[in-house]
């Protein structure tokens, strides 16, 4: 859990939803986008010069490489050619987790 703008906000680790503590009880904060629709910023590993593009989301990618390890870039990740094929499969199992009914 984390505060942000004084609000405790917590990332499920397991469908990646955003939650915000809103009169004692979590609400989803940001609504459901699907992965077509750029929901992580782009970033690329440093040492690595393959061009592939990762999925970052907040301390870490997809694929689990350490926000030390990658530059983060600010234009949004999509999976595609130059994307790096462990955070596409990531993010498809993640996008399945989201219940139907959250995902309008």
């Amino acid at each position: 859990m984390r505060l942000y703008n004084n609000v405790a906000t917590y990332r499920c680790a397991w469908c990646q939803a955003l939650l915000r503590l809103n009169g004692g009880q979590w609400v989803v904060a940001a609504p459901y986008s699907p992965v077509s629709e750029r929901r992580w910023a782009a970033c690329m590993h440093k040492a690595a010069d393959n061009g592939l593009k990762h999925a970052f989301d907040g301390d870490a990618t997809l694929c689990e490489l350490p926000e030390e390890e990658v530059e983060v870039y600010r234009h949004l990740w999509r999976p595609g050619r130059s994307s790096c094929d462990a955070c596409a499969r990531a993010a498809a199992v993640i996008d399945g987790r989201w219940p139907p009914a959250q995902r309008a």
